[in-house]
């Protein structure tokens, strides 16, 4: 692993730059680079136990970009993942309070739901939810990304979820550090955003290829494959065009 801090200066020594204004907006370009590649290249899916509030919402955490899976523990210890539904709705009360609709006929629904006895048997999840499109979860979400929280289905109220998802890039010791993997696709990073609105229209697509081969490259070396294994695979199917 290798500091931000030292590509930097290596690509200033590279460019023959040294005054602190090219630093820091090498700084900034590259801090986003690094966040790209790890989305795309080198990241992880992280995992974190939520616990929901009484209105069944579960605060997302500071990394947070994307969900991968959310779900539920059985009590065998096993995922029972979560089905999406954006026509989750959190009302409030007159005090601005938020509470969990009660199913009521008034809705123009049946006032009769389904009860979690319904699809739970001895502590495991057996589905049995006949006549709903196919739905076969222990629950449902929403992801609000204007409250920051994913917002929980009424039988999931107070529940404890688990979340997978992918986070930004951390930082250790206040720096961020870079895999060697990603030394050049990040040097080329910030070569095509630092130079593309001040060369021709050719010039900043060749910048921004050569960004996107390295990071191709890189995504493979991550993948256990060399070079050479690249080379034999492209070429195991490939024959001399016949000749007329």
């Amino acid at each position: 692993m290798v500091t931000l801090d030292s590509i930097i200066e290596d690509l200033q020594a590279e460019l023959g730059s040294s005054t602190e204004h090219d630093y820091y907006s090498l700084l900034r370009v590259m801090v986003r680079g690094i966040n790209e590649l790890h989305f795309d290249v080198n990241g992880h899916v992280k995992r974190k136990r939520l616990e929901a509030d009484t209105a069944g919402n579960v605060q997302l955490p500071d990394d947070f970009v994307k969900e991968a899976r959310v779900a539920i523990v059985s009590s065998s210890g096993h995922l029972v993942f979560l089905g999406r539904n954006q026509n989750i709705f959190k009302p409030t009360d007159n005090c601005g309070t938020e509470y969990q609709p009660q199913p009521s006929s008034s809705w123009g629904i049946s006032g009769i739901d389904a009860t979690a006895t319904q699809h739970f048997r001895t502590g495991e999840f057996i589905g049995a939810y006949y006549g709903t499109g196919g739905r076969s979860t222990a629950g449902e979400f929403r992801l609000n990304r204007e409250m920051n929280r994913i917002e929980l289905s009424s039988n999931l109220v107070g529940g404890t979820i688990i979340l997978d998802y992918i986070g930004r890039a951390e930082q250790i010791n206040g720096q961020f550090h870079v895999h060697d993997f990603l030394i050049e696709p990040l040097m080329r990073y910030a070569m095509w955003k630092t130079k593309r609105w001040f060369v021709s229209v050719g010039e900043a697509k060749a910048l921004e290829s050569d960004y996107v081969t390295a990071k191709q490259w890189a995504r493979i070396r991550f993948g256990g494959m060399s070079r050479e294994e690249i080379l034999e695979i492209t070429r195991r199917n490939m024959t001399q065009t016949p000749k007329y």
